[in-house]
């Protein structure tokens, strides 16, 4: 009943995330990963959550042209700190595919 009674918000925060074209294989659209960090990081502390962002050990991506363009950086967020509770570790993906 909780997420059924709340589906409506659900979707309009999908909507709001995948409408930023943070599309990584574009090279043009690298920016839009870091507007996608932002969006992620702002819902995180809304939720409660506390985040660090980091600078990526790998500065830059070569795109195999001679050419290079800078990596995103890193997002490491959690909620909650009792060592008495478990640990659980999530990876996620910021960018999206295009369609």
């Amino acid at each position: 009943k909780f997420v059924d009674g709340r589906a409506d918000d659900y979707v309009d925060r999908l909507r709001e995330a995948v409408a930023i074209p943070s599309v990584s294989a574009w090279p043009g659209h690298r920016p839009k990963i870091e507007s996608m960090m932002d969006w992620t990081k702002d819902w995180i502390e809304k939720l409660g959550g506390t985040v660090v962002v980091k600078p990526n050990p790998i500065p830059d991506e070569d795109l195999g042209d001679g050419t290079t363009i800078p990596n995103p950086p890193i997002l490491l967020a959690s909620f909650g700190s009792d060592p008495s509770k478990r640990t659980v570790c999530v990876y996620g993906h910021l960018d999206v595919q295009p369609a």
